[in-house]
């Protein structure tokens, strides 16, 4: 299993694994793609700086702590957007 498959299985839903469309029919099913809004960015803040600014949110939210974590690898969003590994992520389909 690679790490794309364990962060979609732990974050993303069951079904939603991306193996591509599935036709059945003439009907093609689409792939759920999650709503992700950058919070940090490694672009602009130091790792360590995420790392704790992440922590303190999640300490004071627990109830969000599903939804806001650090990147394991680059994630490429559908626009073409590279988010890079590192960066503090919120996703808003968890709420």
């Amino acid at each position: 299993m690679d790490v794309k498959e364990i962060l979609l299985a732990k974050y993303g839903k069951p079904d939603s694994v991306n193996k591509g469309p599935e036709k059945s029919g003439l009907v093609v099913k689409a792939v759920d793609i999650p709503r992700i809004q950058l919070v940090m960015s490694t672009d602009d803040f130091t790792a360590e700086e995420i790392f704790k600014a992440c922590g303190e949110f999640n300490r004071a939210n627990p109830r969000y702590m599903n939804s806001s974590y650090t990147l394991l690898t680059d994630w490429t969003l559908p626009t073409g957007h590279i988010l890079k590994a590192g960066s503090w992520v919120f996703r808003l389909d968890n709420l």
